[in-house]
């Protein structure tokens, strides 16, 4: 309930936080938390996770694809990124727990599959024992769409 609140108050904020001003220890761990997932390496990666991290997708169209800790962590080996771009990142801390969000790009499969596109990535950090972790990345996926503008 507490990942929802923040996530609601995160949607109703109205100006954006400058990156400067978020924690820096935050945004080291995000960079790094994210290199762990380029690279494959899954220890580096469980490193970076709460207990009960969550990763949401979403399509338009489709339900929210979610993968919960353990099978998040089998399936990063196969999930080969050869291109990613992380964007200027929006920052909002309450406390022990924030919220960064930043377009992304990447170039990817993961066994065989092409994923390789656009998202605006949402993760919830919390703090325990004085250490960021993710406990819930949401990625959404855009995709463009012909524009029926005539002017």
């Amino acid at each position: 309930m507490r990942i929802l609140s923040v996530l609601l108050l995160t949607l109703g904020a109205s100006a954006a936080v400058a990156q400067q001003s978020a924690p820096a220890d935050l945004l080291e761990a995000e960079q790094k938390w994210n290199e762990c997932i380029r690279i494959r390496d899954v220890k580096c990666a469980e490193s970076y996770l709460a207990p009960g991290y969550t990763l949401g997708v979403a399509e338009p169209g489709t339900p929210l694809l979610q993968t919960q800790r353990d099978r998040w962590l089998a399936n990063l080996p196969g999930y080969r990124i050869s291109e990613m771009h992380m964007g200027d990142k929006l920052v909002r801390v309450y406390g022990d727990t924030a919220v960064v969000s930043y377009p992304y790009r990447q170039q990817a499969n993961t066994r065989g599959v092409e994923v390789t596109g656009d998202f605006l990535v949402t993760d919830v950090w919390v703090k325990h024992s004085n250490q960021w972790q993710v406990s819930l990345r949401l990625s959404s996926r855009f995709f463009s769409t012909k524009s029926t503008d005539t002017k």
